[in-house]
């Protein structure tokens, strides 16, 4: 689950948009969790992992796959956002070994859930979208901002 904790461009906590802010779309038969990572295809939200770039919106509430076109609330990712989120395996169950290369500085992947930050895979080998600023390995936490996303496509730390 990622959570919004600070801005490191403001230095203002996060502020949760009021109720009536305009829900988001799912895509047709795609369930929606609180907490994970979404990207827009073809103006309809649908899970974003891996080394997607184009993650948007981290959702607030839930909704199931069997209600088509769901209408869900959620909260931009923006430049500066600090998110709090576990590490996990790349396929989003606990962690059973941290890569050695999982460090802060770090560009990481997101896990193949959508919940979370993909801890096993050698991260010196990827551009992912997630920078790690901060991290627990004894807890299995980690905060992480987007270094890429759709309001700032393709703003990596690496060159080249």
């Amino acid at each position: 689950m990622f959570q919004a904790v600070t801005n490191i461009i403001s230095g203002m906590p996060p502020v949760a948009p009021p109720k009536d802010v305009e829900p988001f779309t799912m895509a047709d038969a795609e369930a929606a969790y609180a907490g994970r990572v979404y990207k827009f295809s073809g103006g309809v939200l649908t899970l974003a992992s891996g080394a997607d770039k184009n993650a948007a919106v981290i959702l607030e509430e839930s909704a199931d796959a069997a209600t088509p076109g769901a209408k869900v609330r959620g909260s931009w990712i923006t430049p500066g956002t600090v998110f709090k989120t576990k590490i996990t395996n790349k396929n989003g169950t606990a962690l059973t070994n941290l890569h050695a290369s999982f460090k802060v500085g770090a560009t990481v992947n997101i896990n193949d859930t959508g919940d979370g930050a993909d801890g096993e895979t050698n991260s010196a080998a990827v551009n992912g979208p997630l920078t790690v600023l901060r991290m627990d390995a004894a807890k299995e936490e980690v905060w992480v901002v987007f270094n890429t996303c759709a309001v700032a496509l393709d703003c990596d730390t690496t060159s080249g």
